[in-house]
Order: structure tokens, then sequence, then C-alpha cells
């Protein structure tokens, strides 16, 4: 093998375009380059030459990279190409994610609210998920390798680098026994790591649990050197994230701890089961129990159902009222997540201010204004739900083509990686055929590429269509709801002297009054 030479400017495998170097690690050294038939800007990640000391590191890395190929998943960095350079160095082309990494964001801005690190942590867990249903399992999961993007109008859109890279690159099985090495980074470390012997995917699941808890309070669960945060994370049960945040849901808290029980039978079995307790805590974006709307939430509910503010029949007390507004910010989480549910807790008032609507109509009030008011309302409301469900059908759609479409490409770029990778050590008698092959995928590439735009853009075309509509929608439902308020409070008026109405009066005055909350 010949003395390593530095890419910048180069173009290698026919394909790439080095536009210049990116970083550099103990293994390897990571460029950014250009396809030059795609056109779209990717990183390759070249390994250092002692890394491939071994006779047989090749066949080792060309199944390691085969497996982590098949790991492609919208939360995972995909790996699409291999090859080797004419110094004998390997390389690996795969996504390149453009963002700052949570590590970065943690220490310049602390500590994530509960909604950011509720759509960071279930994009992770998902992304273990998937990759350990393909028998994968990252065992270096920390904030370093977690990059947010922008992908498609969405912000914080997770990629997760470097899963599987240690097989890779070998530094584990059989080469990890022998040089007696530990695997991973001492803050994120799960127990079971310290036995090298062994591979547990919920290693990953207790590493998410540290993750978790940085990013929930801004610090690991363990702090010192190495030798005294292994220690720890061996012997020492942590302090409860809630202990040094108050801010922290406490069904998140419950969520970390058990991630980070010491026996992994006690963690979450499986990236499913955490992304499933994950959607269940207050504040996480886009819970499942409504319609998330651009101002709005709609909520999922029956019209007569109980909200926040709602004012029992037996306790018509001042501070009945008052409870009922608590609730509204008990229920809808602490002040960390105020932010983010304003507008769902808004939504949920009003759905309040209905259902005492009907309530006057049921007790057998006759006035039509209400009558005719409330059914503008609930027709807004339903129309506002119909746009919303064709908005989640695209959503759901555009999933399924983008994911379909890394399969499919990885797949296909694999493909024409391993036909270069035989062709360079391939008689010279045979590069015809291959040639002829190498061509085929290309074509099959290029249209699967086409489609795959053409598609997507369609989709755009029809979400930005139904996004019209729903703004127009939302602005019609809200001043719809404001003029059931003023009409329920001339009636309302009218039953104060009524002292069989104090409840309903009462009710009325808690609703108006959290509604003041959020319209100024």
């Amino acid at each position: 093998m010949t003395r390593s030479t530095s890419l910048s400017g180069a173009i290698f495998g026919e394909r790439y375009k080095v536009v210049h170097k990116l970083g550099e690690g103990a293994t390897s050294e990571v460029y950014l380059v250009e396809h030059a038939h795609i056109g779209r800007r990717e990183a390759v990640n070249v390994l250092k030459p002692e890394v491939a000391l071994e006779p047989a590191f090749v066949q080792r890395f060309r199944r390691e990279a085969r497996a982590i190929n098949r790991v492609q998943h919208q939360n995972i960095i995909g790996i699409y190409d291999f090859g080797m350079l004419p110094d004998g160095r390997l390389y690996l082309a795969m996504e390149y994610a453009d963002g700052p990494s949570c590590e970065h964001l943690l220490r310049d801005g602390g500590r994530f609210n509960t909604p950011r690190a509720l759509r960071v942590l279930h994009q992770l867990a998902n992304a273990i998920g998937h990759a350990h249903r393909h028998h994968v399992v990252h065992r270096d999961l920390k904030p370093g390798n977690m990059v947010l993007v922008e992908h498609r109008g969405q912000h914080d859109v997770l990629k997760v680098l470097d899963f599987g890279m240690a097989k890779i690159v070998g530094l584990e099985g059989d080469n990890l026994t022998r040089r007696g090495e530990v695997f991973g980074t001492p803050e994120y470390m799960a127990p079971e790591l310290l036995d090298a012997t062994t591979t547990d995917p919920r290693s990953d699941i207790y590493a998410v649990g540290c993750i978790a808890y940085e990013l929930a309070t801004g610090q690991p669960p363990f702090s010192g050197n190495h030798i005294q945060m292994i220690h720890a994370h061996m012997e020492q049960t942590p302090v409860p994230p809630k202990d040094r945040e108050p801010l922290i849901p406490p069904t998140l808290d419950s969520i970390i701890m058990q991630c980070l029980a010491k026996d992994p039978d006690d963690r979450f079995q499986t990236g499913e089961q955490l992304s499933s307790a994950l959607r269940q805590v207050v504040g996480f974006p886009g819970r499942n129990d409504g319609v998330r709307t651009g101002k709005l939430w709609i909520p999922a509910v029956p019209a007569t159902g109980a909200w926040p503010v709602e004012v029992h029949e037996d306790n018509t007390s001042s501070e009945s009222t008052q409870s009922g507004l608590q609730r509204i910010h008990d229920d809808m989480g602490h002040a960390d997540t105020a932010s983010a549910t304003a507008n769902e807790t808004c939504a949920g008032v009003y759905e309040s201010l209905m259902a005492l609507a009907e309530r006057l109509l049921d007790a057998g009030a006759q006035d039509q204004t209400v009558v005719v008011s409330l059914a503008r309302v609930r027709g807004y409301k339903d129309d506002l739900v119909k746009v919303m469900a064709q908005r989640e059908t695209l959503h759901a759609l555009e999933g399924k083509v983008e994911q379909l479409a890394r399969e499919r490409e990885g797949s296909l770029r694999f493909a024409l990686g391993e036909l270069n990778f035989n062709r360079q050590s391939a008689p010279g008698k045979v590069h015809t055929e291959l040639d002829f092959q190498i061509a085929e995928l290309g074509k099959r590439l290029g249209e699967l590429l086409s489609e795959t735009r053409a598609e997507l853009k369609r989709i755009e075309d029809e979400s930005i269509e139904l996004a019209a509509q729903q703004a127009v929608l939302e602005d019609q439902w809200e001043a719809s709801c404001k003029q059931l308020r003023e009409v329920l409070g001339k009636r309302i008026d009218v039953l104060r002297k009524d002292k069989a109405a104090a409840t309903i009066v009462e009710r009325y005055e808690a609703i108006t009054s959290a509604l003041d909350m959020f319209e100024d």
C-alpha cells in the first residue's frame, strides 16, 4: 500500500469530485464531494491505510458495509457506495448532513425545551428501532453523532451518524476482544458494554436515556473522569432529571429513568416501545389526540367532553373557577411547554366554549343566534379536520415515497460500487461486460431519481394548495369562535340573575378568562 495523499480537488471513482476536506478522525478523513451524475453533495469517509492492515479486512469491509447499506432510514445517515483509491485506501460514500450537532447546540444554547427534546428523541427512538430490526447496533450514540438539519421545510430533522462504523473499520468483534478495548463514550456507555464479548441492542436504549437526560437538563447523568463515569454507570443511580430541572414533565422524567436502568431487562426493550412512550408526554409536538394546524389545534374530543376549564356541578365556588384555569397549565404541561402548547390550549378552550353552547341548548334555551353560531363553528371545524386529514395523508405518502426511494437508491448505488470495485481487479477481457452492467444500473438509477423528484413535486404542489385552504379555514374557524363567544355572552348576561344557572355562568366566566390569556 502506498503512502496516502490528500484528495482536495481530486476526482475519483469517475463519479466523485472533492469539494473540500470536512474533518479527520482516528481512523479516517472525511471529504465533502459532489456526485458527478446525480449532482448532489455527499460525504466520503476515506479510511486511513493503517486501519486495513489485516489481510481479511477488505472482505470484512465489504460485508459490513453491505449490511449497513441496508439500514436506510430518514433519520440515519445513509451509506450509498464504497470503493478503493489508487493508493489502496478504502472509502465509503454517504449522505451529507449539513447542520449543527446536538453537542454543538447544547454547548452553545444549553438544554432543549421539552417539545424540541421530544421531537429529537422520538426520531432517535425510531432510528434505532429501524436499525435494530436490521440487526445493526450503534454502540456509540451521543449528541456529537446527532445532527439536526432542515428537510423539505421541516426543522430539527435528525440525522444519526456512524451507525455500524465500528464494524466497518474493524473496532469490534475478535479485534476488539484481542486488544481489550472498550467501545463507546463514557458519558453515554451502558454498563454491559464493559463486557466486550456481548452486543446487546438495549445498550443503545441506555445511551438514548443518557442523551435524553442531557437534552432535558443540559448535562449528562454522570460526570468526572473516565474511570469515575464508568463506575457510576455500573453502580450509581442518577439524580432524577426533574430534580435538576423542574420544568421536565413527570412522564418524561420516568421514561428517562427507565432507559437508564442498569439491568437491560428493566429498560424499554425496543426503539418502538420507547417511541410510543415519548408520544404520550404532554408537550409532544403533533400528539395523536388532535390534528395539528398552522395556527390552532383542533382537538379530537367529543363536543361535550371535559376540558381543563370545566366547572363541576357540585362545586360552584370561585376556587373552582381558579382551579379550572390552573388545570390548563397542569394538564398541558409546565412553563417549558407553554410556547409550544399555547395554540392547542387556546383551541381546547374554544372547544369548551362550544360544549357550553350545546349545554345551553340541551337545557332548553331557545336562542337561534346560538344555534346558528354553533353550527357555523362546527362546520368550519369539520372542514378543517378534512383538510388536515388530506395533508396528513399526503405527508405519510411523502414519507413512503422518500423511504422507498432511499432503499432503492441505496441498493442500486451499492451494486454499482461493487461492480466498479470488481472492475479494478478484473482482467481486461471482462471489462466490456462489467461496463455494460454498470451502464444499465446507472440508467436505472437515473430513472429512479427522476421519477422520485416528479412524485415529490406533485405531492408538494398539492400540499401547498391544501395549506392555503387550511389557512383560510383557520381564520374562519377562529372568527366564528369569537362570534360564538359574543353570542353566548349576551345569553349569559340574561342568566346572571338566575341562581339555577350559576354553574353555567361560572363556567362561561372561566372559559372567557382563559381565552383572554390567549387572544390578547
